[in-house]
């Protein structure tokens, strides 16, 4: 009987020390992360983003300092008017808990781009509806 209570106290402590929630992020967590207007495919090399009307790419790995900020090197297309959807160099900073992450993407050529700002959650994956598509009128 005192080997059992022996036993299970051992895998609690176990669990516990597996499913740690104090000890500081070191990668974001890989998976979807997602709010109504974006998702956030997130993996082991980078990641893929997806707005209504831009598409985005990280491909370096999501590493985090200490206190959970990043700074990631990527790419975006705003994809608003189709004669102008061309990959620009981009800035994806921001903070990351374990089950939030608030991203700021920062066009870093003269486009001249306005940044954006949103706050993710883990596990959360929406459909988003594709951006209308605008046609210049060419004389």
């Amino acid at each position: 009987m005192r080997l059992t209570r022996i036993s299970a106290a051992s895998v609690f402590v176990l669990l516990a020390a597996c499913t740690d929630t104090t000890s500081p992020l070191l990668r974001l967590p890989t998976g979807p992360w997602g709010s109504v207007d974006v998702t956030f495919a997130a993996g082991a090399s980078g990641a893929t983003l997806t707005l209504i009307c831009e598409s985005g790419a990280i491909t370096q790995p999501l590493v985090l300092d200490a206190n959970g900020d990043f700074a990631w090197a990527g790419t975006a297309r705003p994809s608003g008017n189709i004669i102008a959807s061309v990959d620009h160099p981009a800035l994806y900073s921001g903070h990351a808990t374990r089950t939030s992450v608030t991203v700021t993407r920062t066009i870093t050529d003269a486009s001249g781009y306005a940044p954006w700002t949103h706050t993710l959650a883990f596990g959360e994956k929406h459909e988003i509806t594709p951006c209308p598509l605008v046609v210049a009128s060419v004389p």
